[in-house]
C-alpha cells in the first residue's frame, strides 16, 4: 500500500532536507485540496506530519488537523512530536484514525506501551527511522534522524512484542 504524506509547518505544506528546519521548501498553504486529490486518486490512507507540533508540542496544529481529517473520506494518520498521552488523546479526539509515534517509542517504551493499553493497537503506529551500518547493524535514529538512539531495531521490536 502506498500512503501519501504531507509535512506541515504552520499550515504550509513543506519538505525538510534530512529533517533540517533551516532547509525548508514550501509547497503552498492549502493542504486540503492535496489530500482530497490523493483520496480521489485511490489513496486508502493519508499521512500527515505536524512539524510545528514536533518542534513545539504546545503549538500542535489541532484545529487544522481536525479540518483536514473532516475534509477527506479516508482514514488519516498523524505524527510529529507525539510525546505524551495527552498528545495522543488530542489527536484521536481531532478525528485521526491513528497516531504515529516515533522517537518517544524509542526513548520511553514503557510509557508508549501504556498508550497501547489505553488506546488500543489500532490507534497507534510506530514509525522507526533505521540506519544500517557497514556491518549490517540496524540502529534506530531519533529526533528526525538527528541522533542515533543506541538501540537496535531488533531490540526495539522485541520490547513491543506482546508477552506470552
Amino acid at each position: 500500500m502506498i500512503i501519501p504524506a504531507l509535512d506541515l509547518i504552520d499550515g504550509t505544506v513543506v519538505r525538510l532536507h534530512q529533517g533540517d528546519y533551516g532547509k525548508q521548501r514550501d509547497y503552498g498553504n492549502n493542504p486540503l485540496p492535496r489530500l482530497q486529490d490523493y483520496a480521489a486518486q485511490g489513496a486508502e490512507v493519508l499521512h500527515l506530519v505536524d512539524l510545528t507540533g514536533a518542534k513545539d508540542p504546545a503549538k500542535r496544529q489541532i484545529p487544522l488537523i481536525k479540518t483536514l481529517v473532516a475534509g477527506v473520506n479516508v482514514p488519516v494518520q498523524v505524527g510529529g512530536g507525539v510525546r505524551s498521552e495527552e498528545d495522543v488523546a488530542a489527536l484521536l479526539e481531532a478525528g485521526v484514525a491513528r497516531v504515529v509515534v516515533g522517537s518517544t517509542a524509542v526513548k520511553s517504551p514503557e510509557m508508549v506501551k501504556g498508550w497501547f493499553e489505553r488506546f488500543g493497537a489500532d490507534a497507534l503506529v510506530l514509525a522507526l527511522d533505521v540506519r544500517i551500518d557497514e556491518q549490517g547493524n540496524k540502529q534506530v535514529a531519533v529526533s528526525g534522524w538527528q541522533e542515533n538512539s543506541g538501540v537496535s531495531l531488533e531490540q526495539l521490536v522485541e520490547t513491543y512484542l506482546p508477552s506470552a
